[in-house]
């Protein structure tokens, strides 16, 4: 086999109208969805802040995202599933480093964006922990990271084991 086939195929692809659009679509969707979710996490109004506000907001923000841009990108909208598509064959390596980066990228104008437009009273830390004292601020950075780490790595599980089914079964479960 020819060595530059592969390279080939992969500048062939980022040269290409539709990985481009897919790239946007991604930083778009990563945009809105933290814009819409960490803003429905914003204190707006005085008074006790239930968390079901904020959980339903993610979720309607994902589904709605992934129904918008699905046809175009996929829908991935998280780097954890982009890499479960990566590690099950079912995406390209360049297109899957572009989806991260455009996923990243998305969030952070999302989170810019958040901040720029929200009033400081309210603003706060933008719907983040703020750590604690000095002595406690190892254990939070433990807690925060063993919780990202889990939430990721049960993001690619799932996505790789539906990713098996589809490809065993042929077919993708109806919800």
């Amino acid at each position: 086999m020819d060595p530059m086939k592969p390279r080939g195929r992969a500048m062939r692809e980022l040269r290409s109208s539709s990985f481009w659009r897919a790239i946007l679509a991604e930083f778009l969707g990563s945009l809105l969805y933290t814009l819409l979710g960490l803003g429905a996490s914003l204190r707006w109004t005085p008074g006790s802040h239930g968390v079901l506000g904020s959980a339903l907001a993610f979720g309607l923000a994902q589904a709605t995202l992934v129904q918008a841009l699905g046809h175009v990108s996929g829908g991935h909208i998280n780097p954890a599933i982009t890499l479960a598509f990566l590690l099950a064959s079912q995406l390209s390596l360049p297109r899957a480093l572009g989806y991260m980066m455009a996923q990243l990228l998305g969030a952070l104008a999302g989170a810019g964006v958040l901040y720029g437009v929200t009033p400081a009273a309210v603003r706060g830390t933008l719907g983040l922990s703020a750590p604690g004292p000095p002595r406690r601020s190892a254990r939070n950075v433990r807690l925060f990271l063993s919780c990202f780490c889990q939430d990721f790595l049960e993001n690619c599980y799932n996505r790789l084991m539906l990713l098996v089914k589809v490809r065993m079964w042929g077919w993708l479960p109806t919800l």
